[in-house]
């Protein structure tokens, strides 16, 4: 069985950046590589395949990895993960860190977020985007900062059936010195 391998490395200035994307990296690929290995008698070949987004907004580097696999079953798999840097303090930037900023940034972003839905077709079951979209930390943690606002992605299954695939929003930030120091 031939397996491919398709990942593009990012180029980082930032050490402690670079280091944690290469880890994430590192780390699908062995997973990919042992499923690959382990699983299934019937040979049939995989890939791994991972992509990104850059964005740049002030002092703020966001990297959102877009990662599809297949080893065997009836789809890929695909999953999102993003990383923000903020690169005068040197310290990774998270959800936790958005709402140690402004303790309502979930519910302005749920809001928001499900007034952007209302009428997208694609949106096939209303309880999973409600469900999708409910104002916890783990729904929002896939993000990128923009100069537009904070563009939040949802991976196939998150708020729609995996046929309707991904999706991303922007939503303009609360207020100017939300992300200052």
């Amino acid at each position: 069985m031939q397996n491919k391998i398709n990942v593009v490395f990012p180029k980082i200035t930032y050490q402690t950046l670079a280091k944690e994307i290469t880890k994430f990296l590192k780390q699908e690929i062995t997973e990919f590589l042992t499923a690959s290995e382990e699983n299934y008698a019937i040979e049939i070949p995989g890939y791994l395949t991972i992509t990104y987004d850059y964005y740049a907004y002030d002092s703020y580097d966001s990297y959102v990895f877009y990662v599809e696999s297949f080893v065997f079953g009836a789809h890929p798999n695909h999953q999102i993960v993003s990383f923000t840097y903020d690169t005068l303090t040197n310290k990774m930037i998270t959800i936790d860190t958005l709402l140690q900023k402004d303790p309502f940034i979930l519910n302005y972003l749920s809001t928001n977020i499900r007034k952007q839905f209302v009428n997208d077709k694609k949106i096939v079951d209303k309880n999973m985007l409600l469900e999708g979209t409910k104002p916890v930390p783990w729904n929002y943690q896939v993000f990128a900062l923009t100069p537009r606002g904070i563009l939040v992605f949802f991976p196939p299954y998150q708020i729609a059936p995996y046929s309707e695939g991904s999706f991303k929003k922007l939503v303009s930030y609360r207020n100017n010195d939300f992300l200052k120091r």
